[in-house]
């Protein structure tokens, strides 16, 4: 079932001929008893494609998900605000994206697998993928068939539409932060030097570029890190054997009329003719062109936020987990006959992923991410666990936040938030309040420039859906110094103990939010999560059991009374008429706000009422 309809972004005719020709068989690949006919998996079963996260239907159909909600979020923020027309393209294009992007990884060999992207832009061009470009070029109604229709036909572009749209396609490669940089993707020259070497060349001596530059980069990083002369000579003589397979393949396929024969069906001369819109001078190629990178920088945000933890899972359906007793990740493997075989594997990207809860991009523009748990069998392995999640949140972050950098220009579009100020919020986790602090310093240790930017925030973890929405589209209160003090004061004189509180921690992570009249703020039986204190009248308790509703005067706290307990709520509350409201996450209130009086405190309290 998919959470929002995909049909009005890309037709259905074909989705579903992608979904079936392509990612149906990674699933089917991915079955334990293909993966035990395959020698790969037998020799390294942990590290063959097979027991890889998730690359079959349920992962393309929720990454189109992340790309229509990203692009939501995002909008006016990580990228310009656009009109409903070029946001219609946008949510159209990304969702194609999305469903090109991996259709590459159908091939399980170690070769599909690093060579995906490339073996993707390729199909688009062949005849194995005419039927899905003529279905998608049947809807009229369709927003990236109607702006290239329209580009075409006023001339603004010199290719036709179908060859158009299969260039667009293409760049699915984009989703790929090492076969296209973003400083590629930042520069249309490179950018389109990058795609006509990509569709133009033999794959297989691609692949030999690829592998030939990978050993050149280790080696120049060995070397400048002072490596030892042996491993030195070890990175040596696998450059040296990359080169001379490259010196192989050239010869072999540098010369191969095989791409250029498909090739051949669109172009006369590839050079001139092909991705010639991304550096076309035009306004409307420009703003294509815009539109088009912009989609592609919220394809790898998704990308790497696709769900993880608890709905992880291997291509074949398999379940991953983190082993609390080891830290390490743990696959439930089952048959067709429904044997169980439970796998362990010491791989920190697996283990990390399993204790992923959630990643976002909030509205504000940072990145959140919340864990499952923070508490193993020893500090040891809780450490080890930390390690393992800090390596998975510096790769998500590669993707979220760093394909959101832009080219720097004098004056050129202050409103957006920049890549280099986005944080990363880490939300507590309930069983460990230190495995966050943990976590956070090994992704500073890891990436030094993110000092200062990765920040440990309450747990969200087990709270109703709407509070949780609520509060992350809240406002931060900001108040100055005196303000926090004169909320305070209204907050003592309903009855609360704030003689102890500081004006300062008190209001960490407090926001500001406004509820209409007929809303229900919080259900009586729902888990505690939040305490909300009303800044005038207008909340109504209805207590469970039958007793009578009451009036809540301003200033009096709401729900503390579960949070202190750790119960769920005995009362449902309801707003009789608009009211704004401070919402304070739990662990915050029992940290700086919950000061209960003392015997002697409250009968002084009560004898300074009297008088």
């Amino acid at each position: 079932m998919l959470a929002e309809p995909l049909d009005p972004y890309l037709p259905e005719v074909a989705r579903t001929r992608i979904e079936e020709q392509y990612y149906a068989q990674v699933n089917r690949q991915a079955s334990l008893e293909a993966l035990l006919e395959a020698p790969d998996f037998l020799r390294s079963p942990t590290t063959h494609p097979g027991l890889f996260a998730d690359h079959g239907i349920v992962h393309v159909r929720d990454v189109a998900q992340q790309v229509l909600r990203l692009l939501r979020n995002v909008s006016g923020v990580l990228i310009p605000t656009r009109s409903d027309e070029r946001q219609a393209f946008a949510a159209s294009y990304g969702v194609m994206l999305a469903y090109v992007h991996d259709i590459g990884m159908a091939d399980f060999t170690p070769f599909g697998r690093v060579m995906h992207p490339e073996v993707a832009a390729q199909i688009v061009f062949s005849p194995a993928f005419d039927a899905v470009v003529a279905a998608i070029l049947a809807d009229d109604t369709n927003a990236v068939v109607a702006r290239l229709r329209s580009l075409t036909t006023r001339g603004a572009a010199d290719l036709d539409t179908d060859v158009m749209l299969r260039e667009m396609l293409a760049l699915s490669v984009g989703h790929s932060k090492s076969k296209m940089p973003v400083d590629v993707l930042n520069d249309p020259q490179r950018l389109r030097a990058l795609m006509l070497r990509i569709i133009g060349t033999d794959l297989r001596l691609l692949y030999s570029l690829g592998k030939t530059e990978k050993a050149r980069q280790a080696l120049a990083r060995a070397d400048a890190d002072g490596i030892s002369p042996q491993g030195l000579a070890r990175m040596r003589k696998t450059l040296a054997e990359a080169e001379a397979n490259l010196a192989d393949n050239t010869a072999r396929y540098g010369a191969s009329s095989r791409q250029a024969d498909v090739l051949g069906r669109y172009y006369v001369n590839v050079e001139h003719e092909a991705f010639a819109w991304l550096v076309a001078d035009a306004p409307a190629s420009r703003e294509l062109v815009d539109d088009v990178v912009d989609t592609i920088r919220v394809l790898r945000a998704a990308d790497a936020l696709r769900q993880r933890g608890t709905v992880l899972k291997t291509s074949g359906s398999y379940e991953i987990y983190v082993d609390q007793t080891t830290a390490d990740a743990i696959y439930a493997l089952r048959s067709i006959k429904g044997e169980l075989f439970m796998l362990t594997a010491p791989d920190p990207l697996a283990a990390g992923e399993a204790n992923i809860a959630s990643s976002e991009i909030t509205l504000d523009g940072n990145l959140r991410i919340s864990f499952h748990r923070g508490a193993f069998v020893t500090p040891e392995i809780a450490r080890r666990a930390a390690t393992y999640t800090g390596t998975v949140i510096v790769d998500i972050q590669l993707d979220a936040i760093q394909s959101f950098m832009r080219p720097a220009r004098v004056g050129a579009r202050p409103s957006l938030k920049t890549a280099e100020d986005m944080l990363i919020l880490l939300e507590e986790t309930d069983d460990n309040l230190a495995f966050s602090d943990m976590v956070a310093a090994l992704v500073c240790e890891r990436v030094p420039e993110l000092r200062g930017r990765v920040q440990v925030v309450p747990s969200l973890e087990h709270m109703p859906s709407l509070e949780r929405v609520r509060y992350l589209t809240a406002t931060d209160f900001r108040g100055t110094a005196a303000a926090r003090q004169a909320i305070l004061d209204h907050v003592g004189q309903s009855g609360h103990n704030t003689q102890a509180m500081d004006v300062t921690t008190a209001f960490a992570h407090v926001k500001v939010m406004q509820l209409q009249r007929g809303e229900i703020l919080l259900e009586g039986g729902s888990p505690p999560g939040f305490v909300y204190i009303p800044m005038s009248y207008g909340l109504r308790v209805y207590p469970l059991g039958g007793y009578e509703s009451t009036a809540v005067p301003a200033w009096t706290p709401v729900g503390n009374t579960g949070v202190i307990r750790g119960a769920a709520r005995n009362a449902t509350v309801v707003a009789d008429d608009t009211v704004a409201l401070l919402v304070i996450p739990r662990s915050i209130y029992l940290k700086h706000w919950h000061y209960p009086y003392t015997s002697a405190e409250l009968v002084g309290r009560l004898k300074d009422e009297k008088q």
